[in-house]
């Protein structure tokens, strides 16, 4: 930027050094929607927290770890959604 140039001063970004850190994994608020009739355990999944059902979609709030909801994505069928 000008102000930076004008006063020459320098971006640096230090790499990090060795590998990150790990940490613990951590349960996640998803939402999962899929249409009625496709096989889903949401309870094998983590804590369900809410459903809802119509007469064609099934919808589904819970807590569970991503590792154990990352499979339910290769399906065409089911909707996943991580909350932040």
């Amino acid at each position: 930027d000008i102000s930076a140039y004008r006063y020459n001063y320098k971006y640096e970004y230090k790499k990090a050094i060795g590998t990150a850190e790990t940490t613990d994994p951590v349960q996640c608020k998803f939402y999962i929607g899929f249409n009625q009739g496709t096989d889903v355990n949401l309870s094998s999944l983590g804590e369900v927290e809410e459903t809802y059902e119509t007469e064609d979609q099934c919808y589904a709030t819970l807590y569970a770890y991503p590792e154990k909801v990352m499979p339910l994505c290769s399906s065409s069928k089911i909707s996943v959604i991580r909350y932040l």
